[in-house]
């Protein structure tokens, strides 16, 4: 559905271009018992809840119901995909809810989903952890195989850099520095207090956002680092695929919370960054 994104930057993008808001520009919840990321894929039409608002976060699914959101993930990545309407290869298709029909006839003859060794779909059984892994696996599978030759992403490259563009309107945005392939932004708190910290995205041309790791971890989280550290000279390498920066530490960076835990992590001095564009991940080398 989007290259390059990570979970925080897709919902981000669906609350500000699909999901529905209130009079104070939050994110309505659609359900009354939603958790976390329910509402997220509400708005990607992924799930639609039991109905009257709820969405009981906690109960299991049943085959049927699998097959359905598994049709669903896959039409959010592309929405050309009709279902495939075969024979009736379960013998027990007569007690498949007729909702769940063409998702069960086509996660089957898609190869995402099997029946059981009796010939039965058993559309009630319960879904369990073990089959949502396996048969998410193969749904990607088939999409990285099957891609269109026209895909685009859900979100564009307009669309993402707009969240840049509100960060700096707020004065969140302290830095930006665009590369051929992806968009640095450095951004800090609003409100700086103790323990602030500096986060750092790219944002790509071809769309998507995703948070840059710059090799130096502390008690802040990875790739955050104190607003008070000194970071520079970020630049891009002629084809984009690199960025590069350095940063420069005037006290040991520790793990852990608390003497007991504490363990040194980075020693004080200067450290040249060296950043996969691709993949956002870095690797930090003491000068």
């Amino acid at each position: 559905v989007q290259n390059h994104c990570d979970d925080a930057a897709l919902n981000a993008l669906v609350a500000r271009y699909l999901a529905e808001k209130d009079e104070r520009g939050e994110v309505i919840d659609p359900f009354v018992d939603g958790y976390l990321y329910d509402k997220y894929a509400y708005y990607l039409e992924v799930v639609k809840g039991r109905g009257n608002g709820i969405f009981d976060p906690w109960g299991s699914i049943t085959r049927e119901e699998a097959a359905a959101m598994l049709l669903r993930a896959y039409q959010v990545c592309d929405k050309t995909a009709v279902p495939t309407i075969g024979d009736e290869i379960f013998s027990d298709m007569d007690v498949v809810s007729d909702w769940a029909k063409d998702s069960v006839e086509t996660m089957a003859a898609w190869g995402i989903m099997q029946g059981l060794e009796t010939g039965d779909f058993a559309p009630d059984m319960t879904y369990t952890i073990e089959q949502c892994i396996i048969t998410f696996l193969r749904l990607h599978q088939k999409f990285s195989e099957e891609k269109p030759s026209d895909f685009h992403p859900m979100f564009s490259y307009e669309q993402c850099i707009a969240i840049a563009d509100a960060n700096a309107e707020s004065g969140a945005e302290i830095y930006r520095l665009e590369g051929p392939v992806a968009t640095l932004s450095q951004t800090r708190p609003a409100q700086a207090a103790m323990g602030a910290t500096y986060s750092f995205s790219l944002y790509y041309k071809d769309g998507g956002i995703k948070s840059v790791d710059l090799g130096l971890c502390s008690y802040t989280g990875i790739g955050r680092l104190n607003t008070g550290t000194e970071i520079g000279d970020f630049q891009f390498s002629q084809d984009g695929k690199t960025l590069s920066c350095t940063v420069e530490l005037d006290q040991p960076i520790h793990t852990g919370i608390g003497t007991d835990s504490m363990a040194l992590a980075h020693e004080a001095g200067i450290y040249h960054i060296s950043i996969d564009v691709e993949t956002g991940s870095a690797q930090a080398v003491k000068q």
